[in-house]
């Protein structure tokens, strides 16, 4: 790798387990890491039902707005995407400097203020705005999650603390679709106006229950203690984070690349599920909402904790490359999957084969945060995982929406085609992540124990 031993040759043995273990974690009870956790993951499950709320809708808000696919895959990624990936950044380097417990209750309050203007827009300009607002306020969550998980848990047991956060996301994007499908059920026959803005349609409804959620979550974060931090220095300069990441460039653009195809793989997928089967089968969305909503929640949420605790369990055996060997597997399985998707003969086998891609898409959703806590001493563990949730913002959620609906137009004949172009983009993702995480597999083998910066 370069840049000192540390992360160089393998020693005989080491004790994995041991590492990075602050001499204040006696201080941190499990129960109140435990809560601290679950509360985090709330705040992201609210995070993900916010930005999956509009999935569902995404015929009807272009009939609503007159929008094309393209425009509206421009709508659902680049304007939430693009400063929730840059603000990452800043805000991760905020974190390891402040007390990250406001700074998340502060990120809620905005989002949840952002998510009530877009349910209130009557054009597009207002909705875009509002989802700008939105990518501002969520920006805030992850790196200060990260952070305070890692300074929480120890090692051995940081695989199924992440796992546990990350359900959030599963439950998150599930329960959108079970909401839409219900906002949908309840409104058929019935109309509901607002002062100013009118009659609202049924993804207005959506949005304003979603503004509402951030109250009991916001609520739920001032009962949260902030856990002491693995060191009392005062937090590194960003010139010298970035000069230990330039030591150990090889290992950081490896797991950099691997996260940002896993989250190219999700944004590809995710948005355009709803509309493809639509007009493929022609179901009507209430129903796609509800078999979507359910296979989410169950197959992701049995992916992401089920890999937390074999990373976890593989971790204390001395199998540091766990995370890159399951990741290669999981990849190529997905690009076999995914290359199926819509090639079956039936309706039936088509959710089959999405109940596949959902249980094993999730999978790598705890090896973002584990790879880089492995690889990265704590006082920098919020800056280093802002810059993958920027780089995982630009390229999966900003342009992953946007990669489908050009490949759909200029491959596959336009909006019919919007199911073969999701097959096809996952399926090369998927092919490029295996390789990715087959070159992870060699260099976190022979991982060492972390110096300090």
């Amino acid at each position: 790798m370069g840049g000192g031993p540390s992360l160089g040759a393998r020693k005989a043995q080491p004790d994995v387990t041991a590492r990075n273990i602050p001499p204040s974690l006696g201080a941190v009870s499990s129960r109140r890491a435990a809560f601290m956790v679950v509360v985090l993951a709330a705040a992201y499950f609210l995070a993900f039902l916010d930005r999956g709320s509009l999935s569902l809708f995404v015929v009807p808000i272009e009939q609503d707005l007159h929008l094309t696919d393209l425009q509206m895959g421009l709508l659902i990624g680049l304007a939430f995407g693009l400063l929730y990936s840059i603000l990452g950044v800043p805000f991760g380097l905020l974190a390891d400097r402040t007390n990250r417990r406001r700074l998340v209750i502060a990120g809620v309050v905005c989002w949840s203020l952002a998510t009530l203007i877009s349910a209130l827009s009557t054009d597009p300009l207002q909705l875009f705005v509002g989802r700008i607002g939105v990518g501002i306020g969520e920006a805030s969550l992850a790196p200060a999650a990260a952070s305070m998980i890692t300074d929480a848990f120890e090692p051995s047991r940081r695989g199924r603390a992440f796992g546990v956060f990350y359900l959030g996301t599963s439950f998150g994007s599930g329960t959108a679709s079970l909401l839409g499908a219900g906002v949908i059920a309840f409104m058929a026959g019935y109309e509901w106006h607002a002062p100013l803005v009118g009659r609202l349609e049924a993804w207005q409804i959506t949005l304003l229950i979603v503004a509402a959620a951030g109250i009991p979550i916001i609520a739920a974060m001032f009962a949260v203690r902030e856990p002491p931090r693995f060191t009392h220095k005062a937090p590194p300069a960003v010139a010298q984070v970035f000069r230990y990441m330039g030591r150990h460039w090889r290992l950081y653009a490896l797991i950099y690349l691997s996260n940002v195809l896993a989250s190219l793989m999700a944004y590809a997928f995710y948005p355009w599920i709803p509309t493809a089967i639509h007009r493929a089968w022609h179901t009507s969305l209430a129903a796609i909402g509800v078999h979507l909503g359910l296979m989410v929640i169950v197959l992701s949420g049995i992916g992401i904790f089920g890999s937390g605790w074999i990373v976890d369990r593989l971790n204390l055996r001395g199998v540091r490359h766990a995370v890159a060997l399951i990741g290669t597997l999981t990849f190529i399985l997905l690009a076999v999957i995914a290359a199926a998707l819509f090639r079956m003969p039936t309706e039936g086998l088509t959710w089959t084969m999405i109940g596949l891609y959902i249980l094993l898409v999730h999978i790598y959703a705890p090896f973002a945060l584990l790879a880089l806590s492995l690889v990265t001493p704590s006082a920098a563990m919020a800056a280093v995982s802002a810059i993958n949730f920027m780089l995982t913002g630009i390229f999966g959620l900003s342009f992953g929406p946007v990669l489908v609906a050009l490949v759909s137009k200029h491959l596959f004949g336009g909006p019919a085609g919007i199911g073969d172009a999701t097959s096809a983009v996952c399926a090369c993702l998927a092919l490029s992540g295996a390789c990715t995480y087959g070159l992870l597999v060699k260099p976190l083998k022979n991982l060492e124990q972390l110096p300090e910066l």
